[in-house]
């Protein structure tokens, strides 16, 4: 997929919720940019299947793009997806041949089931914006979630994606950051990233099982998360005390369902 947005933490929102269900992307920052880009792709045989126009509050640049991108014939029967943040259709995009849009502000769930959609062709039109970001049923019981985590982008996903669910999220980028966090306040579940530098997952959770100096409970539930997807490796991290291992790339809201089973069973364990 080509994404193209002209605000750089746009981009990297973008190229990070992609990802995270398993797609490969190329995100830059103005149409004749993404022409550029576009044609390099096509000279290797290795044609985009999206493109994913962000529209910014003047539309101008966004829509800018799309002409530049729709007038190159070789992309003609390439879909291009809107992100708008008025009620879609977008007027720039009735004149664009397979051209589709979704609302913002964007839910990850919103733009993959648009994304889906249009690439499996069952699209006819422009969908709706979905009202359920996540379907669980009843409302869930507001955690106060620890995320040990040393990417910004990943930080800002899981804190705005999460807190749509009514949940708050601390952030601290390394294990020894974590333990002064945890030292003074309390939270009710972890999740850590396993390869961090400074302190890694492990030993960090080495530390927190030990419950010395913590304010917060020892047997806390600690979810990890990792890129090693080796059986010894999950084995080692779950001797090393976690509850649940989650391996990358995954889908954001397998691992918000996750959470909130933990916080279920708290709270069961508290009546």
């Amino acid at each position: 997929m080509l994404v193209v947005a002209d605000g750089e933490e746009s981009r990297e929102l973008l190229e990070e919720m992609i990802l995270l269900w398993g797609g490969v992307c190329l995100a830059v920052s103005s149409g004749s940019e993404a022409l550029m880009r576009a044609r390099q792709a096509l000279a290797e045989a290795c044609r985009f299947d999206l493109i994913i126009i962000d529209l910014n509050r003047t539309c101008a640049r966004g829509a800018a793009a799309a002409r530049t991108l729709a007038g190159e014939t070789a992309l003609a029967a390439t879909p291009i997806l809107f992100l708008n943040g008025e009620p879609c259709p977008p007027p720039e995009s009735t004149a664009l041949p397979g051209a589709f849009c979704v609302e913002k502000p964007l839910r990850l769930v919103d733009l993959q089931d648009a994304v889906s959609k249009v690439l499996c062709g069952r699209v006819f039109g422009f969908p709706r914006r979905t009202k359920a970001w996540l379907s669980t049923g009843k409302a869930p019981v507001s955690q106060r979630i620890l995320l040990v985590e040393d990417s910004p982008v990943n930080q800002k996903l899981v804190q705005t994606l999460f807190g749509k669910r009514g949940h708050q999220v601390a952030t601290t980028e390394n294990g020894r950051e974590a333990l002064e966090l945890l030292a003074r306040e309390t939270y009710d579940i972890i999740l850590v990233d396993m390869q961090m530098p400074l302190m890694d997952g492990v030993e960090l959770t080495q530390i927190i099982r030990r419950g010395e100096g913590l304010r917060s409970d020892p047997q806390i539930p600690i979810i990890g998360v990792t890129a090693h997807a080796w059986d010894e490796d999950r084995e080692h991290f779950l001797a090393a005390g976690l509850n649940h291992c989650v391996t990358k790339p995954f889908k954001i809201q397998e691992l918000l369902a996750l959470v909130e089973r933990y916080a279920k069973q708290e709270g069961a364990e508290d009546k």
